[in-house]
Parts: C-alpha cells; structure tokens; sequence
C-alpha cells in the first residue's frame, strides 16, 4: 500500500502510546502463560485468568500482566482519541473506548479474589461490562481503522459479532473447560488492542 502524508507524518506522543500498546499485550500473554505453566495449583485449562491472578506461586506474574494491559488499553484509547476521523459511529467509539479501557484497569486492579477489604465484590459487573464494550467498540470503531483495507472492516465487525454471542457462554461451560474458553475469548480482546497500538504506532500522522 502507497503510503500517505499522514503515514509520513510523525507524532512522538502516538509512537510512544503505540509502543505502549503493543508491548503491554505481549506481556499480559507472556505473564499468563508462564505465571499459569509455572504455578502447581492452577492449570491453563481449567482456571481461569481470575483464578491465576488469585493464587499460586507465580499470581503476582499474573498480576503484572493485568497491570500491564490495563495500561495497553488506556494507552489505546488516548491513542485512538487523538485520531481524525468522521462519523457518528467513530466518535461514539471513542467513548466506550474510554469506558472499555477502565473497565479493564479496574479488572486488574480490583480481583474478584483480592479486592479491598470492605468493598463490594464487584468482579462480576466489571466482566458484563466488558462483554458489552468490547463488541460495541469494534463494531463502531471498525469503519475508521479499516481506511483503505478493505477486509479489515467486515473482519472487525465479525469479530464482534462472535465475541457478543460466544461471551455469554463462559457462564455456561463447565469449569474444567472454562480456563481455555475465557482465554480464546481474551486473546481476541488482545488481538485487538494490539492492532489497534499497531495502527497508533504506524500511523501516526491520523493524530492531530
């Protein structure tokens, strides 16, 4: 693809947020992975990210990697808000965006295992939220990160589709199984993050 004038363009502030990005989501992987390998007490299949997080000898590895995303996804959203784009959809994008990228932080930051002590266990709201703006965010954002890829639209908005339909059923799956399903499900929420930091970081020239 023939680059542009907002492809030449360069903004020190959208390569660092993309570098961000990118490297936050490559280690919530790497973190689970080992964190969960490593640990006696938890198994990749059957626990799920939560459960990891929550106990064995390498929880805080796992802790880490939550932290880390959590910071990929506020980076992203500062990143994608500085973009230029038209339409309803796009500026409706930016904002459960925003609300995508805390509920994320306050995942991490508030375990459904490990929480205050005298708060609410409120663990279980902050995952409907996320099955709720994470399809929405793709959907709405995928006309203006798809400029001039043709398949990554349809891409994006099947993507949100599946994930809005296969969320739900987490709830369903039996829990020696519910590891391995939460996981597929976060890997696409990763997978996106990082095209998204992808974008911010090769395109810098969209910012203002």
């Amino acid at each position: 693809m023939e680059q542009t004038n907002a492809d030449k363009r360069d903004d020190p502030l959208a390569r660092v947020l993309g570098g961000i990005g990118l490297a936050g989501c490559l280690l919530v992987i790497v973190a689970d992975l080992v964190g969960t390998l490593a640990s006696d007490h938890v198994g990749i299949i059957r626990d799920t990210i939560s459960d990891a997080a929550a106990g064995g000898r390498f929880d805080w590895l796992v802790d880490l990697g939550l932290y880390a995303f959590a910071l990929a996804a506020l980076a992203a959203a500062a990143g994608l808000w500085r973009w230029k784009a038209d339409g309803w959809d796009w500026k409706l994008g930016q904002f459960t965006l925003l609300g995508l990228s805390i509920a994320v932080a306050l995942v991490a930051g508030y375990e459904a295992y490990n929480r205050p002590e005298g708060l609410p266990d409120i663990h279980r709201y902050l995952v409907y939220a996320l099955g709720a703006l994470f399809p929405a965010t793709v959907w709405l954002t995928s006309d203006g990160l798809a400029d001039r890829r043709d398949w990554l639209k349809p891409t994006l908005r099947v993507l949100a589709v599946v994930w809005l339909i296969a969320g739900p059923f987490l709830y369903a799956i039996p829990t020696a199984w519910d590891g391995a399903y939460e996981r597929v499900l976060a890997t696409a929420m990763v997978a996106w993050f990082a095209l998204v930091a992808w974008l911010i970081y090769t395109r810098p020239g969209e910012a203002d």
